[in-house]
């Protein structure tokens, strides 16, 4: 490296104009005279972080910076900025907005107008730069913060604050806010009334709404007058700008029940649709503020906490730090006209109560997504809920220990932390000079560097603590700037609780045109309902219209990709907003989404229709192959039990191998086997019939041709008798074996026996007749079980 390079970018030992050449022998003398008198001329000792600049760095450059009430919100910018002018020569001019959401917009740009571009750099609050973000009109502060993190120190800024100065685009989240303020709505409580009055300390939005009817209108600093306020808020009505931001406190009621899965999720609006999310959670928030608002005064604008005629304050911690801030002296007090106290708040045992701070109210029901309906908060719609502990069950050093237990101990509360729109942030115009840029960055990392901020931030101003180290040690920061160890204590638990990862914190809305959102639709609708002079219906009505118009008016497309943003998730796809909001992407180019339109309506309707009947019209086919086959195979298996008539071969003469009343036994040969064939002769009182039954089926004979060949006892008998043996000689595939066959057979002729010897004397004529049913049983068991083998050996035979 050349020596004119080295002392340029590494060692910054000389400016520019010094380095005409590196072959010059008097360029190291020139640089060093040129440093000692730069260090007589800019002074970088006061701190550890100016102490890393060149003397001079900036001389001559000039940087323009938008503020807002720069007394009251960062008075000790002022200050750091002159010791930063001291060392670096570098000069800020720093310039007032009338309103703060609005004038930094104005200057940088929007997606309606070209920005002024007069400053460099700006004061915002995080929710107004979302459109700027979206524009790219902000410097993206990633790579800077690299660059300067061994004192910047980034990863000390709370998870919560760091959140709200980033935004989501292109698949990567950028940075284009630096976060110097952990600012959500934090609630402190007289705990001296609690212990008086025996009550326990508020969880929920109803216990807060008892508390506030309870002490409002009562005389809460001994003065005689029953003046006290239930509630001192901020903002409220009075409040100047923050006026328009007075629908958040519903706000931060409504986040209770509707959002449950953590700051990703929202609450204001589908994420996909776009729909304002106007329902039953709405209303409660606003049933809540309702009762809230009549018993409530401002807080910090006056001096109605710090006099004692308030019992709870619900506001920013900004608010609260000059009730803190030396609290030996100062603190609540009603004092005469010279300034001495002559009442402050004490507890039973004599010592100042200081007011306690407590993590914000929640609520035990959670709102449904899709059914829009209240169900109780449990471990799979609360997953970020927290059991409410007993008194006891607090830390040794908490005061609210000597309180009476409040009756919804170890039930589960979704409380959420709410983000306002009072969170500061400095930011970059990204078209503004090079060098410009570089200072001003430098210049915010001076400030936010924990190197300053640890003993900026208890100083009186608006900003709240944003970083672990600033809540690290009472005696490094808070001790010196007047807190009392309880207020310290009580302070920093309630930060690192809601300022941490694993809270379940909501962020106001944050979309082009908020105001209008706010502002212009909810806040006139919310002190119409707060003086009852609109109804419920009317009202969620009008604010749904109004959202629904002002997101119309920016462009529904732009503001759901933006809003998604905003809460971290990605855009939604070319083909999801084909698919949710198809009129809107026709209207803007109505080829877009073509492409993911079916070619042919009919074609894919006829598509369908064929997918559906082929499938049915296989297995029906198949269906029907298999029952012909099946049908097929019995038939075939039935017809080894069918005997052809002209196979039958008789000798000649026929001989008869048995004789009975009604038919012959008479010997033949079928298929090469010797078979019994039984010719059925008719009964004498049916002579006329044909002399054989097989005349009346010329085709056939079936080896069960039994019936009819009993002939005694009453019909009835002997038709039951044949059906009997019927049953039990046809061949069918059954199964029977020749000895169940017999079996049935002996049972028969045993109730033939039977009938006969009751029959009397016409017995003996039958007999004598038709033989003996012993004869007969003999005759048709040799007859029938010995032409008739077992199925296997029949089919042997029939295949021979």
């Amino acid at each position: 490296m050349s020596l004119t390079r080295l002392l340029a970018e590494e060692t910054q030992l000389c400016p520019t104009s010094l380095l005409s050449s590196s072959a010059d022998p008097n360029l190291l003398p020139a640089c060093l005279d040129w440093q000692t008198t730069q260090a007589t001329k800019y002074n970088c000792s006061h701190d550890d972080y100016l102490s890393t600049f060149t003397p001079g760095q900036y001389s001559g450059v000039v940087a323009h910076y938008l503020s807002f009430n720069t007394d009251g919100s960062t008075p000790h910018f002022r200050h750091r900025a002159e010791l930063f002018q001291e060392c670096t020569g570098g000069i800020i001019n720093f310039a007032e907005a009338t309103d703060i959401a609005e004038d930094p917009i104005k200057d940088i740009g929007s997606i309606g107008s070209t920005g002024a571009e007069l400053y460099d750099a700006y004061l915002m609050i995080y929710s107004f730069t979302s459109e700027a973000s979206s524009l790219g009109l902000l410097e993206t502060l990633n790579d800077r913060i690299r660059a300067s993190n061994t004192l910047l120190k980034y990863e000390d800024i709370f998870p919560k604050v760091r959140s709200m100065g980033e935004y989501r685009k292109d698949g990567k989240t950028n940075i284009d806010l630096l976060m110097a303020d952990g600012d959500f709505f934090v609630p402190i409580v007289r705990i001296d009334l609690l212990e008086r009055d025996g009550k326990p300390l508020p969880h929920t939005w109803e216990d807060l709404v008892e508390l506030a009817k309870f002490y409002n209108g009562t005389d809460l600093n001994d003065d005689g007058n029953d003046d006290g306020v239930g509630l001192c808020i901020y903002p409220r009505t009075g409040s100047g700008f923050n006026d328009a931001w007075i629908p958040e406190l519903m706000y931060s009621t409504w986040a209770t029940t509707d959002q449950t899965r953590g700051i990703q999720q929202g609450f204001f609006f589908d994420e996909e649709t776009f729909e304002p999310r106007i329902g039953n959670g709405f209303e409660n928030a606003m049933d809540i503020w309702k009762d809230l608002w009549a018993n409530s005064a401002d807080g910090c604008t006056t001096s109605n906490f710090v006099e004692g005629r308030c019992a709870i304050g619900f506001a920013p911690p900004g608010c609260w730090k000059g009730v803190f801030v030396n609290s030996d002296e100062g603190g609540i007090a009603r004092r005469d006209e010279n300034g001495t106290a002559i009442w402050r708040p004490t507890m039973k045992d004599g010592s100042y109560a200081e007011p306690y701070r407590l993590k914000p109210f929640g609520s035990l029901k959670v709102v449904h997504r899709d059914t829009d309906q209240f169900e109780e908060c449990a471990p799979d719609t609360c997953p970020k809920g927290e059991r409410i502990p007993s008194p006891s069950g607090l830390d040794p050093d908490d005061r609210a220990r000597i309180l009476v237990e409040s009756p919804h101990v170890d039930k589960l509360i979704n409380r959420v932390p709410f983000y306002w729109s009072g969170g500061y942030g400095t930011g970059i115009r990204k078209s503004a000079d090079p060098i410009k840029k570089d200072l001003m960055w430098d210049f915010f990392v001076y400030v936010n560097t924990p190197i300053t901020s640890i003993d900026d931030v208890v100083l009186p101003s608006w900003l709240d603590a944003w970083r672990y180290s600033q809540l690290a040690s009472y005696e490094r920061n808070f001790q010196p700037g007047g807190w009392s160890f309880d207020a310290w204590n009580e302070h920093q638990k309630t930060m690192h609780w809601a300022l941490g990862n694993d809270v379940n914190s909501a962020l106001t809305l944050r979309l082009p045109g908020v105001l209008t959102y706010t502002r212009d639709v909810v806040l006139p609708k919310f002190s119409q309902y707060m003086e009852s002079t609109i109804s419920m219906e009317d009202m969620k009505a009008s604010v749904r219209q109004g959202w629904i118009d002002a997101t119309t008016s920016q462009g529904k497309l732009n503001q759901v990709q933006i809003y998604r943003a905003s809460l971290g998730q990605d855009p939604l796809s070319e083909f999801d907003l084909c698919r949710v909001h198809r009129a809107e992407m026709d209207n803007k180019d109505n080829t877009v989404c073509v492409k993911y339109d079916p070619q042919d309506s009919d074609s894919s309707n006829s598509t369908i229709l064929i997918a559906v009947l082929v499938p049915v019209f296989v297995i029906v086919l198949a269906g029907t192959f298999i029952w012909i086959y099946l049908e097929r195979k019995r038939r075939l298996s039935d017809a080894i039990w069918k005997i052809n008539k002209e196979e039958l071969k008789f000798e000649e003469p026929v001989e008869i191998a048995g004789r009975g009343t009604f038919g012959l036994v008479v010997k033949a040969e079928y298929r090469g086997t010797t078979v019994a064939v039984k010719r059925v002769i008719p009964p004498k009182d049916r002579a006329n019939r044909a002399s054989f039954l097989e005349e009346d089926n010329p085709n056939t004979v079936e080896s069960g041709e039994m019936k009819n060949s009993l002939n005694y006892g009453d019909k009835q008998t002997r038709k039951n008798s044949m059906g009997q043996l019927k049953d039990s000689l046809t061949y069918s595939g059954n199964g029977h074996t020749r000895q169940s066959r017999k079996d049935s057979m002996d049972h028969i002729f045993d109730e033939e026996k039977s009938n006969m010897n009751s029959a009397g004397a016409d017995a003996n004529n039958h007999d004598l007749e038709a033989g003996h049913p012993v004869m007969r049983k003999a005759s048709m068991e040799h007859s029938i079980l010995g032409s008739v083998d077992t199925r296997v050996a029949r089919k042997a035979s029939m295949e021979h």
